[in-house]
């Protein structure tokens, strides 16, 4: 005996939600391991996100140390320094991997340097962080 258009519309609705469920606690585990391999890094990421000027950033790039100046957009980029975060670009590489990051090639400041764009996704994680 047939359920009808509104049995299988209920089954496919819920079965929708709990897929988006299963997929979204996936996101969170994977989110959680590259916390755990990298947590300063995490949570400065977290930190420039959470600040309201800053919460739709989305570009940064990776260079040896502060003070290089950045050409281009100063003060709608974010920046990570290789000083501060031993294995920097093996960590993004991570992230990269993982698809929180689009590379987005190089950005000049008198020498290329990686340029990358955090993802949706991976910005919403950072935020939910705690």
């Amino acid at each position: 005996m047939g359920v009808g258009a509104a049995g299988h519309y209920y089954g496919a609705k819920y079965t929708d939600q709990r897929r988006k469920q299963e997929k979204r606690a996936e996101a969170r585990c994977r989110f959680k391991k590259a916390q755990a391999q990298m947590p300063r890094l995490i949570e400065e990421m977290r930190r420039d996100l959470a600040i309201p000027k800053q919460r739709l950033y989305r570009d940064f790039c990776v260079l040896p140390k502060s003070g290089i100046p950045l050409m281009g957009r100063p003060g709608s980029i974010l920046a990570y320094y290789e000083n501060e975060h031993p294995n920097l670009r093996h960590a993004v590489t991570v992230l990269e991997n993982l698809g929180y990051l689009e590379n987005r090639g190089a950005v000049l400041a008198r020498t290329q340097y990686p340029q990358y764009r955090i993802t949706e996704e991976f910005a919403e994680l950072l935020l939910e962080a705690k």
